[in-house]
């Protein structure tokens, strides 16, 4: 018999992800408003790969190694090293959108929209309280960069990792079966594709979730063999990141970055007011004296 679809239950479901869309547009309110479009700090870079990965298809005259539009026209290897499928996809969104403007009020909605909704879903795992799960993804959506807002990756990254929170959760969480290994090879293939950098991120984040579900599980052996196969699938399908990196470093027909100073950019204890490190220790006793309560 099949089930009676209940209207209520679907907006319920629907409102949240309705909630993210419309303060996403009320943010890129001013941009739309404008018309314009933002170029600052890394966008310039990513913006040529774009270009240069969107020629490749407009003309379908690909290269995968050189940048032959972008960047001067100079051929340097960019994209091969650096997001390659990601680069792709984007150059065939702004084919699509036809305007740097249409490109970034859609790319950064999606995004953001991505963002908010792989929070939310973490949430999900861990409250059943749906206000409060809206509202904290709201915060979570409003405290990370805009993507047009300087075009940095940190916006990229801050939209995916919700996702492989979202596994590291399964290990805890569900006892049978704590990792799916292709769930699993997928999500940080597709953030190796995207972003090298994150992946290591991701894997570190991983890592005390792991740690936990070892403990907890009473099928290590499973655990274990899951592990090692989405292990093998997450190389298999980034192989053509690794295989450039490892290749294009060891041949030395790339350059490593120059020394660089970072300790100005970094954050550190003097970055935060007296309120902010109040508020991290309040949360760290919370959380020790509400363990077992939080424990599954």
């Amino acid at each position: 018999m099949i089930k009676r679809i209940n209207k209520n239950e679907i907006i319920a479901k629907s409102l949240p992800y309705l909630i993210f869309a419309v303060v996403i547009i009320l943010i890129l309110g001013y941009q739309i408003r404008s018309k314009t479009a933002i170029f600052v700090s890394d966008g310039y870079f990513h913006y040529s790969r774009f270009y240069d990965a969107a020629q490749q298809i407009k003309l379908h005259n690909f290269s995968f190694f050189q940048t032959n539009w972008g960047f001067d026209q100079s051929g340097r290897i960019i994209n091969a090293m650096y997001g390659p499928y990601f680069a792709y996809f984007m150059g065939f969104v702004l084919l699509i959108c036809g305007s740097w403007f249409k490109f970034q009020i859609i790319t950064t909605f999606l995004i953001s929209l991505l963002a908010a909704t792989g929070i939310y879903k973490c949430l999900q795992k861990v409250s059943d309280n749906q206000e409060i799960n809206v509202l904290i993804s709201l915060i979570y959506l409003t405290s990370i960069n805009l993507w047009s807002n300087g075009s940095t990756f940190n916006s990229i990254s801050s939209a995916i990792i919700p996702y492989v929170l979202y596994c590291g959760l399964r290990m805890i969480q569900n006892s049978k079966n704590q990792i799916n290994p292709l769930q699993l090879a997928v999500i940080i293939s597709l953030v190796a594709q995207i972003h090298v950098l994150s992946t290591v991120l991701a894997i570190i984040l991983l890592i005390p979730f792991f740690v936990y579900g070892l403990v907890i599980t009473k099928n290590a052996k499973k655990l274990l063999l899951n592990l090692l196969l989405a292990i093998v699938i997450t190389i298999f399908l980034t192989s053509n990141v690794w295989f450039n990196l490892f290749y294009f470093h060891s041949e030395e027909v790339v350059a490593n970055p120059v020394a660089v100073n970072m300790y100005k950019a970094t954050i550190s204890l003097k970055r935060f007011v007296p309120l902010s490190l109040v508020l991290m220790l309040l949360q760290f006793i919370f959380v020790c004296t509400h363990f077992k309560q939080s424990k599954v």
